[in-house]
Order: C-alpha cells, then sequence, then structure tokens
C-alpha cells in the first residue's frame, strides 16, 4: 500500500496496489486503473467525498472534551517506582524500605521529601 501524496488530497488515499484506491476520509475504494490519478481527483471533487470532508473539518476530537491532567512530579515518581517493582518481580514490602532510602539518598530533593510508597499506599514511611 503506498500513500498519494497531494496537498489537496491531505493524505486520505491510499493506493491499495495497481488497480484500486481506498479514502480513508469517505471510507469508499475506487477504482484507478485506466485514469489513474484523474479518478483520485475525480473522486476528491463527488459529493460523497466532500459531504464527508465537510463533516470530518465541523467534527470535534474527543480529546478536546476533557480537561488536560496534571499528575504532579511525585505522582509520577510513585507509579514509576510501581512499575518498575512490579516489571523486575521485586517484593512489594522493598517499597517500605526504599521510600526511607530516597529520603536518605536525596535529602535536598522536594520530590523524594514527599514520595511515599510502601506495601500499603496508605502505611506511612
Amino acid at each position: 500500500m503506498t500513500r498519494l501524496h497531494c496537498n489537496q488530497l491531505n493524505n486520505h488515499i491510499i493506493i491499495t496496489g495497481d488497480t484500486f484506491a481506498h479514502c480513508s476520509l469517505c471510507c469508499s475504494d475506487f477504482g484507478v486503473s485506466h485514469g489513474g490519478k484523474h479518478n483520485v481527483y475525480v473522486h476528491v471533487n463527488g459529493k460523497r467525498h466532500k459531504e464527508a470532508a465537510s463533516a470530518a473539518s465541523s467534527t470535534c476530537s474527543v480529546t478536546s472534551f476533557f480537561k488536560p491532567q496534571h499528575i504532579s512530579r511525585v505522582t509520577e515518581a510513585e507509579a514509576r517506582w510501581a512499575l518498575f517493582t512490579a516489571k523486575h518481580n521485586l517484593s512489594f514490602l522493598t517499597s517500605d524500605h526504599a521510600t526511607k532510602l530516597f529520603k536518605t539518598m536525596f535529602p535536598d530533593s522536594e520530590i523524594a521529601k514527599t514520595f511515599a510508597c510502601g506495601h500499603l499506599r496508605w502505611q506511612p514511611s
């Protein structure tokens, strides 16, 4: 499969072999064996494609409905430690000691000061 590069098409047309093309915008397949690029331009100027392009331009992305969530650096560090512990099959009890270790290893770090992970998350360190 090759993607037809043309500014007018916005990379919606994918050439599937020598005889067909697929438009991902309007979900249609059409032949290009006789007319080649001309068939593509005919499709792009067709009613169905223009309606799909109009609908796509007026449609909002799903992500625009959600507020970006700010994750603190401490939460990110705690999540990374939890993933590291699980990935390397470490005992969750090591988290009890790691929290204290990080605080003594990095006494000037604000992240280490508020880092809190234990085998029970709510357990004070």
